[in-house]
């Protein structure tokens, strides 16, 4: 690891700050074996692991089929921590990988996430295919977060080829209104919660398509968390495109077995 100091010319909210980097290499080889005469026999999964995720090479090895294709991937990259009086500004990744099984170059991915003034947070990741060399995958999302719970974010999804998990939309009747220009996820996400007294808090999540100019899903909640601190509960309305609208009401025990004040996750 390299550390050297940042001087926060252009950002003097942060200050002296330092920098750690983490150059990463590593190799992974995997052998097809023959699962003809298996009885057991897992079939190939329906969303394949393509490409690397933080690093980790178990992302290639960990697929639970039994028959994995080939692979002799030398992976390299670079982590990257910023710190500040013990505490962490920022980090982000940047790597890739060469597929000598297949001759060809993996995409090359950036990701991390920040921490900024006034409680507020960004996290992104980007992926790259250099060949053809297209931008393939992308996230951003800002929020802001206060001490006494409320908290907004705002998110941003791009993915240019549909997971092959979703190629079954094509033969439902019930997607026919959009499924001609759906092929590939343009989102944007907002997310929103406002604890207005220590013991109530309204609660918002949409979802928004571009391509076929769609809402996906609508949000609405209101919680209650008893002045004992021992029972919660939540009623939400939900809009979805495929369900219309519904409510449901959720009930929670809070604090057997677990330290957490957070009523609800969402």
């Amino acid at each position: 690891a390299v550390d050297r100091q940042l001087i926060g010319n252009a950002r003097p909210f942060i200050g002296p700050a330092s920098h750690v980097a983490e150059p990463h290499l590593g190799f992974v080889g995997i052998s097809k074996t023959d699962q003809d005469r298996n009885p057991l026999f897992v079939p190939d999964t329906a969303v394949p692991q393509q490409r690397l995720r933080t690093l980790e090479l178990d992302n290639w090895t960990l697929d639970p089929a039994d028959r994995i294709d080939d692979a002799a991937n030398v992976v390299f990259g670079v982590g990257n921590r910023f710190w500040r009086n013990a505490g962490m500004l920022g980090e982000f990744d940047l790597y890739s990988a060469y597929q000598i099984a297949d001759g060809r170059w993996g995409p090359a991915i950036l990701q991390g996430e920040t921490v900024l003034p006034f409680g507020m947070y960004t996290r992104f990741h980007g992926v790259v295919d250099l060949e053809p060399g297209e931008f393939s995958d992308g996230l951003v999302d800002f929020g802001w977060t206060h001490r006494r719970g409320s908290r907004v974010s705002l998110g941003y999804r791009y993915v240019l080829d549909i997971p092959q998990v979703f190629e079954n939309f094509e033969r439902n009747d019930r997607f026919e209104d959009f499924s001609d220009s759906f092929s590939r996820i343009n989102q944007i996400n907002g997310a929103a919660r406002w604890q207005m007294t220590e013991q109530w808090a309204v609660t918002y999540n949409g979802n928004y398509s571009f391509d076929s100019a769609i809402s996906l899903i609508n949000q609405f909640g209101v919680e209650y968390f008893s002045r004992c601190k021992c029972w919660a509960v939540r009623f939400e309305v939900n809009e979805d495109r495929t369900r219309g609208i519904d409510w449901t009401i959720r009930y929670r025990l809070v604090g057997l077995g677990d330290q957490r004040e957070k009523t609800f996750t969402r």
